[in-house]
């Protein structure tokens, strides 16, 4: 396995971290204390660390007692960097490696999209106008995810005695025409999947659905319901002797902006809203917290379906996919640095995770990256990262397992970073450390200080920098050089 750094120091500290955390949970399971953990990854799609109210940035959130509750019962990470749009914060939850090494470098959509056979049914009578904003088919888009990526369910079964099972629900949208489209997360290693391959839905009320690997007629039930209908039944048919991998990606709160159905929203006025309104379209913000209630309430609805003894063997794991959209963003972010962008808006995303040992309402300030999840979850199922991995894929996924076990441990990553590219198109790349942070954007060049100016007003470069901010410009500068190198396998 190579490191993501030419010295291999850094990947060599993380990895004896990871050992030694992972070999006394192996001790422990030998005892027949701990059997292997379930994991609940639950994504939400376009949602900021400004959308919940945990993160105390504004008042203008939605009402999200079940992510609340989750937060109080667990930790919330405060500098949780996720990729800036969809695709690629997936691809690197699924291969603990950053873009340009998956090559996901955008959002998937293929030129041949269009012309895939997909059953639409018809919208119900009733359902609420949806926001019919159109976004256009790419000729540009970057490939979907390659079947040579050696996948998270794939690493957690590759050790058979463990017995992981692995079901994927909702949208997956790393799919395209080279890796079998509706197929594909069946090939890349979960044993079920029920939702949307490709990209978003035509609707949340009426959209195509495909089902371990084919298509169906479609849906006309409420798009985030079904999908917890399905996540519900595959884990209570589960084995109660055989761990899991749950991975539930919601479109919400996505566009389609509408009013869900008025028994999944918190607000028992609806906020006045009218579902046939236009305001969908001209003022989407309150369709979009009505969105993130009815998000919330299904998140709620599952967790408690699982049963006492089950989720006290559970990890919990919520993670927002990119930040908010240019429409629904709020304050302290602004709607040129949003979803798409480099800049907080776009990457700082929510993070919370409980679990067995877990004490709650702690807050981090941790530095995470989206390719951690990989890592952190093996090293949680007692699974050596060090032999599960092919030895021929340089990987920069790092456990922050001790962190959530111990107040007192040190974190193991000390930068964060993301990439935005595709074809035709400006390559954007961003690396931070925990004061300093590098924008490329093309060949403009911008430097913050996130501790004096943690929304980057101040563009650093734009005047003569200190001594300390210049030598913190030049290590970020050669960080960025020695990752980005570190995968041709040719020094800067």
């Amino acid at each position: 396995m190579k490191g993501s750094f030419p010295s291999g120091l850094f990947q060599r500290a993380a990895i004896s971290g990871l050992l030694l955390f992972t070999a006394l949970g192996s001790a422990l399971a030998q005892e027949g204390e701990t059997p292997p953990p379930n994991f609940l990854l639950i994504l939400g799609d376009d949602m900021g660390v400004e959308t919940l109210a945990s993160y105390q940035l504004n008042d203008s959130v939605a009402l999200t007692p079940n992510l609340d509750r989750l937060a109080a019962e667990g930790i919330r990470f405060n500098n949780m960097w996720s990729q800036p749009v969809c695709s690629p914060t997936r691809a690197t939850v699924m291969t603990g490696r950053y873009g340009f090494r998956n090559k996901v470098g955008h959002a998937v959509i293929s030129p041949t999209q269009e012309t895939v056979e997909r059953a639409v049914p018809v919208k119900p009578d009733g359902a609420p106008r949806e926001d019919d904003r159109q976004t256009p088919y790419s000729p540009f888009s970057p490939p979907g995810l390659s079947l040579n990526e050696f996948t998270l369910p794939m690493a957690l079964k590759s050790d058979s005695a463990m017995g992981y099972e692995a079901g994927a629900f909702g949208k997956w949208h790393l799919s395209d025409e080279s890796n079998g489209y509706e197929k594909h997360p069946i090939l890349a290693g979960f044993d079920y999947f029920a939702g949307t391959a490709i990209g978003g839905i035509e609707s949340f009320f009426a959209y195509s659905k495909q089902v371990n690997g084919e298509l169906t007629s479609g849906s006309t039930v409420y798009a985030a319901t079904d999908k917890v209908n399905e996540a519900i039944r595959w884990i209570s048919e589960r084995d109660s002797d055989r761990p899991w991998l749950t991975y539930l990606a919601f479109n919400l709160p996505h566009s389609p902006f509408h009013l869900p159905p008025l028994d999944l929203l918190h607000d028992e006025n609806t906020r006045g809203l009218d579902p046939q309104s236009n305001a969908v379209n001209t003022a989407p913000h309150p369709y979009f917290r009505g969105m993130m209630e009815a998000m919330d309430t299904e998140i709620g609805r599952l967790l408690d379906s699982l049963p006492d003894e089950v989720r006290a063997n559970t990890y919990v794991i919520f993670l927002g996919d990119n930040g908010s959209t240019r429409e629904a963003v709020t304050a302290p972010f602004d709607s040129a640095r949003a979803k798409g962008t480099i800049y907080q808006g776009g990457v700082n995303v929510p993070f919370i995770i409980t679990g067995p040992g877990i004490e709650g309402g702690r807050v981090s300030d941790a530095i995470l990256n989206s390719v951690d999840i990989y890592a952190t979850l093996l090293d949680l199922a007692s699974i050596s990262l060090d032999t599960a991995l092919p030895r021929d894929v340089n990987f920069d996924s790092v456990s922050f397992a001790p962190l959530l076990h111990d107040p007192e441990a040190q974190p193991l990553r000390d930068f964060a970073y993301a990439d935005l590219f595709a074809p035709e198109r400006t390559t954007l790349r961003t690396i931070r450390t925990e004061s300093y942070k590098l924008l490329v954007i093309g060949d403009v060049e911008e430097l913050y200080n996130l501790d004096e100016d943690p929304y980057e007003h101040n563009n650093l470069l734009l005047a003569d920098l200190s001594d300390n901010a210049q030598e913190n410009y030049e290590n970020l500068k050669l960080r960025m050089q020695l990752l980005l190198a570190s995968e041709s396998g040719q020094e800067p």
